[in-house]
């Protein structure tokens, strides 16, 4: 969970989540796709807030997943990056404010 402008975001199940202190709103993504089974974001982790931007990685609802970087603007979703797939996750993940950077660390064979 991660506070932003006011809004506290938090994941629940499958969905996330905005509140403001009375509302309640869904924001979670739509589908990324248009075909059945449809393709979605679920599994939603690492929680990072940098100059007004809600950075998260989320895991699509696939047998052989697929872990993406994405982030919330206030209005819009963007996909930012693949992180990882299938058996590899990303464990944690951090702002360097001095360098602006984000860093995250992914669980593989070999962990980077």
């Amino acid at each position: 969970m991660t506070s932003l402008n006011g809004y506290v975001y938090f994941p629940i199940r499958d969905k996330i989540i905005q509140w403001n202190g009375v509302r309640v709103n869904n924001i979670t993504p739509e589908k990324l796709n248009d075909t059945f089974p449809f393709t979605t974001y679920g599994e939603f982790d690492n929680f990072v807030v940098s100059d007004d931007m809600l950075y998260m990685t989320a895991r699509t609802n696939e047998t052989t997943y697929n872990e993406h970087l994405i982030c919330f603007d206030g209005s819009g979703w963007h996909k930012l990056s693949d992180l990882v797939s299938e058996t590899d996750y990303v464990s944690g993940m951090g702002i360097d404010t001095v360098n602006n950077r984000l860093w995250w660390h992914k669980v593989a064979t070999s962990d980077v």
